[in-house]
């Protein structure tokens, strides 16, 4: 028996999202593996710029893409087969990364002024190894936190000689306003705190959604299965049941 109009959608749904979440998953993970890997470079300086912060960013970006990864993984193989194994684990993996979603937001909302500070030492430690090595996953972090708190590098706007070519795109006179990056992140982190607490609560939220739809797909497929094996039972059993 094929899964009724109710169980094609979530299935439907469940094969999108899991996409999503496999291409997030993908991009983190990447990224992470990519910046551990420029980090055992040497460039023009021989210098080892491996801080705590950075390496803490790193194994955070590895082990949350590779989660979703793997919810991903298990959660397209249970809608595309119909499996209710697969969507067990998925459901497994997903309860992680909505432990790991309370836990950072919770965390991030205490130690509010320690993760300022480790943000800002982070990206100080992307920006020296860029000089070094100029490695392009570098360029892409720097360029994710220009973007992000409309900054540039350690001069800011005009002053910035070394990675302009990373920084928003805003003309002499915007560039003129660009603020430097390590003190307006410390600046930034702290007033908008509230606001990184919500990116949390919807990235929590977004998985809820995705739970229901998983926990309603994998009832219809049980129950599916139930009503093709109660319809295999011969004869003789349909009278006994009945």
């Amino acid at each position: 028996m094929a899964l009724d109009s109710c169980g094609q959608f979530c299935k439907c749904v469940c094969i999108i999202l899991s996409l999503i979440y496999g291409v997030a998953g993908l991009v983190l993970s990447g990224l992470g593996i990519w910046l551990r890997l420029s980090s055992m470079t040497r460039g023009l300086f021989d210098v080892n710029l491996d801080t705590k912060q950075f390496v803490i960013v790193v194994i955070l970006l590895i082990a949350f893409g590779l989660m979703l990864l793997c919810f991903a993984i298990s959660s397209l193989c249970g809608a595309c087969t119909e499996s209710v194994e697969s969507i067990n684990v998925a459901g497994f993996f997903l309860g992680l990364l909505f432990g790991g979603v309370i836990a950072g937001g919770t965390l991030t909302f205490i130690f509010k002024n320690t993760v300022a500070e480790n943000l800002s030492e982070f990206y100080s430690v992307v920006y020296l190894k860029y000089l070094n090595t100029r490695d392009p996953s570098l360029a892409i972090t720097l360029s994710l936190f220009h973007n992000l708190f409309d900054c540039c590098g350690i001069g800011g706007g005009v002053l910035e000689p070394f990675v302009r070519e990373t920084c928003p795109e805003k003309g002499l006179w915007g560039s003129i306003n660009t603020m430097p990056c390590p003190s307006i992140i410390l600046n930034t982190v702290n007033p908008y705190i509230g606001t990184i607490l919500i990116i949390f609560l919807v990235m929590g939220g977004f998985m809820v959604m995705t739970g229901i739809f998983n926990g309603i797909l994998h009832t219809e497929i049980k129950k599916d299965k139930n009503q093709a094996s109660q319809e295999a039972l011969p004869l003789h059993m349909h009278m006994y049941t009945f």
